[in-house]
């Protein structure tokens, strides 16, 4: 179910609440420093922070449509550390699904880097706690843009 909150987010239940139920326990028997995020609070952020807060008002009382597409879950789960902060999640299969989803909701690409996942447990269990964007999602490199290499100018035929 998709909730418009400080954030807007799509909420995890069904068979994937079942599989990431065990990931978890797996987390946790792993990890002594880790502390389970409540079920009822594990969700898929769909967009946040300046690019969010610009249309929040305008999706307070809008029924969004669900996501059509297979919700999954990569095999395995990844920790994160950010300053004091501590994440344990799990990124979502179908990255460019999720992305033309947010783009469909918003006719426009909102933060484009952004990589769905799924906190599982962070250091207190407190939702807030955990790291917001877990991965830093670099832009197609090919020889056009990198700027660290010298193409040398065309200067036309002779």
């Amino acid at each position: 179910m998709i909730k418009v909150e400080s954030i807007l987010k799509w909420t995890v239940e069904g068979s994937l609440l079942k599989k990431l139920k065990l990931i978890k326990s797996q987390i946790l028997s792993k990890n002594s420093d880790a502390v389970a995020i409540p079920d009822k609070d594990l969700h898929v952020t769909l967009t946040a922070g300046p690019s969010w807060k610009k249309f929040r008002s305008q999706f307070k009382n809008i029924d969004f449509d669900e996501p059509n597409f297979k919700m999954d879950i990569e095999p395995n789960f990844k920790a994160i550390e950010r300053g004091t902060s501590k994440s344990w999640y799990i990124k979502m299969k179908n990255q460019q699904d999720w992305k033309d989803y947010v783009t469909d909701l918003f006719q426009e690409k909102i933060e484009p880097g952004r990589i769905f996942h799924i906190s599982l447990a962070n250091l207190t269990g407190k939702l807030g706690d955990s790291v917001a964007l877990v991965e830093n999602k670099k832009h197609h490199h090919s020889k056009y843009n990198n700027k660290s290499k010298y193409i040398k100018p065309f200067r036309g035929r002779k």
